[in-house]
């Protein structure tokens, strides 16, 4: 299999189909290196055979910003996209295409988009501590933050995923919501179940533990004592302590995928 053949068809670019792009085997050179570098950026699918020319054209650097454009531009420019091996196509989509490759500083990874995530602050809650008869507790409140998969693209994602020559068709599957801190750590939320729901999940899917219901003092003072809970904060309140029963709901975060993988 010739080296246009294997890249296309790992890569599954579309340069090939849309113009009349040299065969890469029929090359050498730099000008070979550049049509590899053009093939390769345009998917999220990099094979060993793609680091060459990926590392080749990251390699070009200036101190000035606008001389490392200018360089990777012409050296992308030695790739021949048009009728009869010309270098400039008569497909402007092309061509711009090209033309926006030279501002990426990296390439676009699904891993790293779903390890960046977004804070935010859920609720401010009430932490109070000390306190007794004689003496009022110390409060104060607290951030309560928030979590999710990041849901913006980084600008080599978007350049990347911008035009119709790219292979990248990146799509954001997940729940916007932001999930509390507890349960994005630990990588599930608890839904409430029945007894009997319980007994019917698979293990590792279930979890018990204390829950607790505000009751008048009346109540409070008419239940056993293993079975009350007082909180002392700005006011008293009294709680039931019961036994709860909840299926673990696990969070998706691989939450951007390739639609054309």
């Amino acid at each position: 299999m010739n080296k246009k053949v294997l890249l296309t068809s790992i890569l599954g670019f579309s340069i090939a189909n849309a113009s009349p792009f040299v065969d890469v085997s029929q090359l050498s050179g730099d000008t070979r290196s550049a049509c590899e570098a053009l093939l390769c950026l345009a998917s999220p699918v990099k094979p060993p055979e793609c680091a060459p020319a990926i590392m080749k054209y990251f390699s070009i650097k200036f101190k000035k910003p606008w001389k490392t454009l200018d360089a990777r531009k012409s050296f992308l420019n030695l790739c021949p996209l048009g009728d009869g091996g010309a270098i400039v196509s008569g497909d402007k989509d092309l061509e711009n295409w090209r033309n926006s490759i030279v501002n990426l500083t990296g390439t676009c990874f699904l891993s790293d988009l779903n390890n960046k995530y977004q804070r935010t602050i859920l609720e401010m809650k009430e932490v109070c501590t000390g306190g007794g008869h004689e003496t009022p507790p110390s409060c104060r409140k607290v951030p309560v933050y928030g979590y999710r998969i990041s849901t913006e693209l980084d600008n080599n994602c978007k350049i990347l995923s911008s035009s119709k020559y790219s292979n990248y068709k990146l799509k954001y599957v997940c729940s916007t919501k932001f999930y509390p801190e507890e349960d994005w750590n630990n990588g599930y939320e608890k839904k409430e179940v029945s007894l009997e729901n319980y007994n019917s999940l698979k293990p590792e899917d279930r979890l018990s533990g204390e829950k607790y219901t505000e009751v008048s003092y009346s109540e409070f003072k008419s239940l056993p004592r293993d079975k009350r809970k007082m909180v002392i904060g700005q006011g008293i309140k009294y709680y039931r302590i019961d036994i709860a029963y909840y299926q673990k709901m696990y969070i998706n975060k691989n939450c951007w995928i390739n639609q054309e993988s």
